[in-house]
């Protein structure tokens, strides 16, 4: 028998060792992902130089589909996602796609942690859910997997698609019911800044509240108009209630969110603050609790299972093979109860 050399192939796993990191880390050198450190590239690298390591880039392409799509959402304490993730799942089953779930926490080092992680275990598409990174991040991910993004409005990216609802108009339909009150102390109550914001709904609603006030020649002082608060239980609580320390009623409130708004007419109701005399209050995303009776509570319908439906449709797209950018806009309506 003739004995013939053999050419041992350099594993990743390898090149982990040798580099002292994790094997993850080394497949984020490999595919350029986003956050590696120029430390951590130099030290990769290096070990992928010395071993004379080479990926495997035929056996990758030859993997096929998992048949499954990442879902990334920031935080479980909005009761507009279930529906949202319902029509999500619905959808993708048709085309025998399963949905797995992540959760951001509302940390951009969670997010990206997470995203990273269902790259590197194959998912065939993202769908994210009101992240919290920036519009470049998001791009330079979308360079290496399908993605579409849900609540975060860059109609000019051209590596992922959007949906979303039209907050400017959900924002100007809440302020008009609350200029029709006849009172003219209308409030906004918004989302403290973030680093990364340009692109952030929250923006666009209170771009919809300032433009309905100028309409309405109640403009002057505007921008003190707008109170933001946490979306920390605990802190909400504090910030509402030095937001009701300040204010003089008749007070017409604009919330962005029925998150804020349920707490804030808890808070009035323990002060004795009548309803449709005291306080006028419109929340928004028409969440399952706004219509209990006990709470009652006008609030804008975002419409989270078209969106939802359009999220899905558009992530199989891209898996398909589309590679132009689709930006949907789905039209809000004012579920009027009464404008507590």
């Amino acid at each position: 028998m003739t004995n013939q050399a053999t050419v041992k192939k350099i594993t990743i796993k390898e090149v982990a060792k040798d580099a002292g990191v994790s094997v993850a880390a080394v497949s984020k050198v490999i595919r350029n992902a986003y956050g590696v450190s120029p430390a951590l590239r130099k030290k990769v690298e290096l070990s992928i130089k010395v071993l004379g390591y080479r990926p495997n880039t035929s056996a990758r392409g030859m993997r096929g589909k998992t048949f499954t799509i990442g879902v990334l959402i920031a935080g479980l304490g909005n009761a507009y996602l279930p529906k949202l993730l319902e029509k999500i799942n619905a959808t993708i089953e048709k085309s025998d796609f399963k949905m797995l779930i992540g959760l951001g926490q509302g940390e951009l080092s969670i997010e990206s942690s997470l995203i990273e992680s269902m790259i590197d275990n194959n998912v065939d598409g993202l769908i994210l859910v009101a992240p919290r990174l920036s519009g470049t991040a998001l791009e330079k991910y979308a360079k290496q997997i399908p993605m579409t993004v849900i609540g975060h409005v860059e109609d000019t990216a051209v590596s992922f698609d959007t949906i979303n609802g039209d907050d400017y108009l959900g924002a100007q339909l809440a302020t008009k019911a609350l200029i029709n009150t006849g009172v003219e102390n209308v409030k906004m109550i918004s989302l403290l800044l973030r680093e990364f914001d340009e692109f952030d709904l929250n923006r666009e609603r209170e771009r919809g509240f300032l433009a309905t006030l100028k309409e309405a020649n109640i403009s002057n002082g505007a921008e003190d108009r707008i109170f933001r608060s946490s979306d920390n239980e605990e802190q909400l609580r504090k910030d509402l209630n030095l937001f009701l320390d300040d204010i003089k009623t008749p007070c017409a409130i604009f919330c962005w969110s029925d998150i804020h708004a349920v707490p804030l007419l808890d808070e009035c109701q323990k002060r004795h603050l009548v309803p449709q005399k005291d306080v006028f209050i419109i929340g928004y995303d028409n969440t399952p609790i706004a219509s209990y009776a006990v709470v009652n509570l006008s609030s804008i319908d975002q419409q989270a299972e078209v969106q939802g439906e359009l999220a899905a449709d558009a992530i199989l797209e891209r898996i398909k093979g589309r590679s132009e950018a689709k930006h949907c806009q789905v039209a809000p309506t004012l579920i009027a109860r009464k404008t507590h």
